[in-house]
C-alpha cells in the first residue's frame, strides 16, 4: 500500500495540502494598511501586551533594605522613591494606578526623593519608544504621602503629582516640598513651617478639606501655572506668609512670598486665608478671580498684593 508516496514511488513530503483561503486565513494584508496605520497598529497591540494606559494597581518592590521603594506604575514607567537619612518606607497600591507611601523613623535631615528609572525592557522590543511616549505621562501619581515624623524634604518637581493627602505630622521645620501637578483630591498639610512650596505646573485644589495647609509659616509659594480653589478647597496659612526669604537651590527660585505665573480662581465656598500677616509681596502673573476670598488677619497690604491681570471680586 502507498497511502504515503506518491506515483514515483518517493516519501510524500506533506500529507495535507490546504486550499489558498486556508493558507491565508492569518494573514495579515500588509497591501491594504498605510504605514502610518500599521505603526499605529503595531504600537495599541505592544501597549496591550505591556498593560500601558489600563487603571489598575502598581508594581511594589522594597529595596535598600526598607529606605526606598520601585515602583511601575500603570503607564508602564519606572520610579524608585528613595529616603536619604533616617527612616523607612511602606507602600501599598491604591485604586486607579495611584501608589500610597508612609514615612516613618525620620528626623530633620532625611529627605525623599522620587527619581526617574530606565523603561523595562521587552522582548523584541529595543527599539519601540512610541508606546511609552504616547501613553505615558512621565509622572508618578501619588495617592497617599504620610509622615510620621520630621523630615526635610520631599522632591518630585519633575516626577511626581498629588491626587489625595500629604501629610507631615511632625512640627518641626520643613524646608521644600516640590512637586510637578496638584490634581483634584490632593492636600498638603504641615504641622508647623513650610519654607518652600513650589508646584512647576498648576494647583487644581477641589474638594472639601483639600489644598494647601500649615501649621505656622509658608515662607514661598511658587505655581508654575494656574492655582484653583473649587468645591470647598482652600488655602489656609496658620501665620505667616513670605516671613523669611528663601535661597534658591536646586530647581527652587527661592524667594519670599508667593508667586502664581498662571492666574489664581478661588472659587465660592473657597478661601485664601492668612491667619496673621502677608510679610512679603503676593504676585499673581494672570487674573485673580475671587479677591474677596482672600484674607489676611492682621491690616491688609494692598502695596503687597500685585495682580498683573484683572482683579474680579
Amino acid at each position: 500500500m502507498m497511502s504515503k508516496r506518491d506515483r514515483t514511488g518517493r516519501p510524500a513530503r506533506r500529507s495535507y495540502r490546504p486550499a489558498i483561503g486556508d493558507a491565508l486565513e492569518s494573514r495579515q494584508l500588509m497591501s491594504t494598511l498605510t504605514p502610518g496605520a500599521r505603526f499605529l497598529q503595531q504600537r495599541a497591540l505592544l501597549a496591550q501586551q505591556l498593560g500601558i494606559g489600563t487603571r489598575g494597581n502598581v508594581q511594589r518592590f522594597v529595596t535598600a533594605a526598607g529606605s526606598a521603594v520601585t515602583v511601575t506604575d500603570t503607564d508602564g514607567e519606572r520610579y524608585r522613591v528613595q529616603l536619604t537619612g533616617e527612616g523607612a518606607i511602606t507602600s501599598t497600591s491604591l485604586p486607579d494606578g495611584r501608589i500610597g507611601l508612609v514615612v516613618r523613623g525620620t528626623n530633620t535631615l532625611s529627605q525623599l526623593d522620587i527619581v526617574p528609572l530606565t523603561r523595562v525592557r521587552v522582548p523584541r522590543g529595543a527599539h519601540t519608544f512610541g508606546p511609552f511616549k504616547a501613553f505615558g505621562d512621565g509622572m508618578l501619581n501619588v495617592g497617599l504621602l504620610d509622615v510620621y515624623g520630621p523630615i526635610n524634604g520631599i522632591f518630585g518637581y519633575n516626577t511626581a503629582k498629588l491626587s489625595g493627602p500629604m501629610i507631615v505630622r511632625g512640627d518641626a521645620t520643613v524646608d521644600r516640598i516640590a512637586l510637578a501637578e496638584m490634581e483634584p483630591g490632593a492636600a498638603i498639610n504641615v504641622a508647623g513651617t513650610l519654607n518652600q512650596l513650589e508646584i512647576l505646573r498648576s494647583a487644581h485644589l477641589a474638594g472639601p478639606d483639600t489644598g494647601i495647609r500649615t501649621g505656622l509659616d509658608l515662607n514661598v509659594l511658587n505655581v508654575g501655572g494656574y492655582l484653583t480653589m473649587t468645591d470647598g478647597a482652600s488655602v489656609q496659612i496658620g501665620r505667616d506668609l513670605g516671613l523669611i526669604a528663601q535661597p534658591a537651590s536646586g530647581t527652587g527660585l527661592g524667594g519670599q512670598g508667593a508667586r502664581i505665573d498662571g492666574g489664581v480662581l478661588v472659587d465660592v465656598g473657597s478661601i485664601f486665608r492668612i491667619n496673621r500677616t502677608l510679610a512679603a509681596p503676593f504676585l499673581d502673573l494672570g487674573d485673580f478671580v475671587g479677591t474677596s476670598r482672600f484674607s489676611v488677619e492682621n491690616p491688609f497690604p494692598a502695596d503687597r498684593f500685585l495682580v498683573v491681570g484683572n482683579e474680579i471680586p
